[in-house]
């Protein structure tokens, strides 16, 4: 099962283009996208990720920035460090 909807992006661009900054891009997903163990959906403001600058030539992922997140996820035991 693949699990990227990328049949939305341009719903997603479109709400972005209407409630985003446009100096930054849709960042629409990344991580395994067969069979994952888990499935996290980030919603978190595009200034504050990196990825999403215009300059930005990296791999565009919503998780970029998110640390205390992921150290949450480890407290709560959902992940190893």
């Amino acid at each position: 099962m693949n699990l990227q909807l990328t049949h939305l992006h341009s719903e997603f661009d479109k709400l972005h283009e209407l409630h985003g900054d446009t100096n930054f891009n849709s960042i629409y997903g990344a991580g395994c996208t067969e069979n994952p163990k888990y499935v996290f959906v980030f919603m978190n403001p595009t200034a504050k990720n990196i990825s999403s600058h215009k300059s930005w030539t990296g791999i565009q992922a919503p998780w970029i920035g998110t640390k205390n997140v992921w150290k949450l996820f480890q407290r709560v035991g959902m992940l190893n460090e």
